[in-house]
């Protein structure tokens, strides 16, 4: 019985730390990778709105099925297809739109919990086999913040 107990106690060890995802930021070079750190609290569903010269190209909605709030690190993967062929990519930007309520979806004319939304991005030049980082923080009290960090 002894023999069980530690065989199914070192199972147990191996399996849970197998089930533990690595955290990676790889990206090929057809692609573009945002990343989004964030630190802001009680944001339960994300909206990526990106623009090339201010002309609007294209939305990520980003949430827990569970409702829980977002925390962490959000990769963004944008490749060719997300943008007209032959595209000028100098003048990239986004913003984030923000809410409470993972239900309360971008295509939701009655808001279901709180929003808000930060500025758009200062634009800039992005690359395709480039990755980009940024870090969201604040509060629906006090006002969001994106700023670039690379």
């Amino acid at each position: 019985m002894k023999k069980i107990v530690c065989f199914l106690a070192v199972l147990l060890l191996l399996t849970s730390y197998g089930c533990k995802a690595k955290y990676e930021e790889t990206v090929s070079d057809d692609q573009i990778m945002i990343v989004v750190d964030i630190k802001a609290k009680d944001v339960h569903l994300m909206v990526f709105a990106y623009s090339l010269d201010s002309e609007p190209m294209g939305i990520i909605e980003s949430g827990h099925v569970d409702g829980s709030a977002l925390s962490g690190k959000m990769q963004i993967t944008l490749e060719k297809p997300n943008f007209p062929e032959n595209a000028s990519l100098q003048n990239f930007s986004f913003h984030l739109g923000l809410s409470d309520n993972v239900n309360d979806s971008v295509m939701n004319e009655n808001h279901l919990g709180r929003n808000d939304a930060t500025d758009e991005c200062e634009p800039f030049e992005i690359q395709y086999g480039k990755i980009y980082h940024f870090e969201f923080s604040g509060s629906y009290e006090d006002g969001f913040v994106l700023k670039r960090i690379d």
